[in-house]
């Protein structure tokens, strides 16, 4: 049975799908063509998420790739065999409390790598990701607003905007557990701005050669909003009629179209509001100055860094 060697923890929306695709193209690693199996978020619950769509519509969107049980998730990692790292990227195990217990019993020497976003630009590309898939009906501050009474309701992690963004206390729960040397923090900036350092550091990390190069043109998930949203369900909400035009006979003509569709009724997003953003960055002061002291470096979003750090 063959089991991860390493995990990408999160954070959400902070370039998490572009890494673990260049991570994927070294000849010495191999990851799962499923994408966020969320394995150590989800283990042995229910699937029945509770959200502004029935139940059956946020298991596909939200969860299509996910398991809860160990035989399904070990079959991911068939073929991993002469792989010298084996890794899987879930974003739920920054946030869900429960998953670096269940990581430590289960793999007590993986090797754990995060990359974080300024934390309010993280929310608001987390904000327009649900927007884009019709999966939130509020404007951002009424969002932001009605969180404490979504969460209080169940709602899942998806509309937990401000809390997915307290970096501190969610990488706490990890450092708690595992020896320092087993996590690797990145910050997104850094990634943007020198991904194949960020990405030689992660391989020396997970123990491959750091000198491969992959392939990194290709983004990973770019927000955009749909134009008609009528149509938007049409091509990429779950129905029976979905599910007959990817039916193999029909793929091959009707994956280029959908594709095309989706290009057209694609409009960018438009930027944060400035006060807003002015009004968000005391939320997050306290907890950036808390991860600070927890990675012992300075975190480039906080406005006042720590002097009195070491």
């Amino acid at each position: 049975m063959t089991l991860p060697s390493f995990l990408v923890i999160g954070a959400a929306k902070s370039g998490t799908t572009s890494l673990v695709s260049y991570l994927a193209q070294h000849p010495d690693v191999f990851v799962p063509t499923s994408k966020e199996p969320n394995y150590f978020a989800l283990s042995g619950q229910q699937n029945n998420p509770i959200g502004p769509a029935p139940p059956h519509i946020l298991r596909q969107m939200l969860y299509n790739w996910s398991c809860s049980d160990l035989f399904d998730y070990t079959a991911m990692f068939d073929g991993a065999d002469n792989a010298h790292a084996v890794g899987e990227g879930s974003v739920r195990y920054l946030y869900f409390p429960d998953s670096p217990v269940r990581v430590r019993n289960m793999l007590p020497d993986i090797r754990i790598v995060a990359i974080l976003r300024d934390p309010i630009s993280r929310l608001y590309s987390h904000y327009n990701m649900n927007r884009q898939n019709q999966l939130e009906p509020l404007e951002l501050r009424a969002a932001l607003a009605a969180e404490d009474d979504r969460v209080a309701a169940g709602w899942g992690w998806d509309w937990h905007y401000r809390r997915l963004s307290l970096y501190g206390a969610q990488l706490k729960r990890w450092f708690d557990l595992f020896p320092q040397e087993q996590i690797q923090v990145h910050f997104y900036d850094d990634f943007i701005a020198h991904p194949m350092a960020v990405i030689s550091d992660i391989f020396r990390h997970i123990k491959v050669n750091p000198d491969f190069i992959p392939d990194m043109n290709r983004r990973g998930m770019v927000s955009t909003l749909p134009r008609n949203l009528w149509l938007d369900r049409q091509i990429n909400w779950p129905s029976r009629m979905r599910y007959r035009l990817l039916s193999p006979p029909l793929r091959r003509f009707t994956v280029p179209l959908l594709h095309r569709l989706n290009r057209w009724n694609s409009m960018p997003t438009s930027p944060l509001d400035p006060d807003l953003r002015a009004e968000l960055t005391p939320v997050f002061s306290k907890d950036l100055a808390f991860l600070s002291e927890l990675l012992q470096r300075d975190v480039p979003w906080q406005s006042m860094p720590n002097k009195t750090r070491k």
